[in-house]
């Protein structure tokens, strides 16, 4: 047998940590995001952010200038946010091999 090994670039470290902040904080700061790596959020992010603009209509989680925040009404459905977060889940490079996450 075969084993291998994933080891995380630092791309997937930052994806993680922004991942983490929503589910474990229910926000993320922009600016605690930066402190991981020297970026510009939003257009660093800007794909996935374009993803939650369905939530922020439906009033579920605003996407302010410095957070992103999921309210109250929006809190079960932040594992749902995250995934939107997760660059794997979406990566064209990746369609061949469907990625999937559900939430039950």
């Amino acid at each position: 047998m075969v084993y291998q090994r994933y080891h995380p670039t630092s791309e997937d470290r930052l994806w993680r940590h922004v991942i983490t902040l929503l589910t474990c904080n229910g926000d993320v700061q922009k600016v605690r995001a930066k402190e991981q790596s020297d970026i510009g959020f939003n257009r660093h992010f800007s794909a996935a952010l374009a993803r939650l603009h369905p939530v922020e209509r439906d009033g579920l989680v605003p996407l302010g200038a410095d957070a992103i925040t999921g309210r109250t009404p929006g809190r079960p459905l932040l594992r749902n946010m995250a995934s939107a977060l997760n660059a794997h889940l979406h990566d064209a490079a990746l369609d061949r091999q469907p990625a999937y996450s559900e939430s039950a």
